[in-house]
C-alpha cells in the first residue's frame, strides 16, 4: 500500500484558488511563480518580481 500525503482540509469560508491566484497576481507585475515538491519532502513556493530602484532616473 502507498504512503498517503496528509493535507489540511480547506476552510469552508475560504475564497480563492491558491497557487492559480498567486501565479496570476505575480504575473500582473511581470514576475514568475515557481511551486513544487522539495526533494527531501515538503513544498516550496517562490516568486520573482522585478522592481525598479527607488529614485532611479530614466535616461
Amino acid at each position: 500500500m502507498g504512503t498517503a500525503t496528509r493535507r489540511p482540509a480547506p476552510a469552508p469560508d475560504r475564497i480563492g484558488h491558491g497557487l492559480v491566484d498567486m501565479r496570476g497576481r505575480v504575473a500582473l507585475y511581470g514576475g514568475i511563480l515557481r511551486a513544487g515538491p522539495r526533494p527531501g519532502g515538503g513544498f516550496r513556493v517562490s516568486a520573482s518580481i522585478p522592481v525598479k530602484q527607488v529614485g532611479a532616473v530614466s535616461a
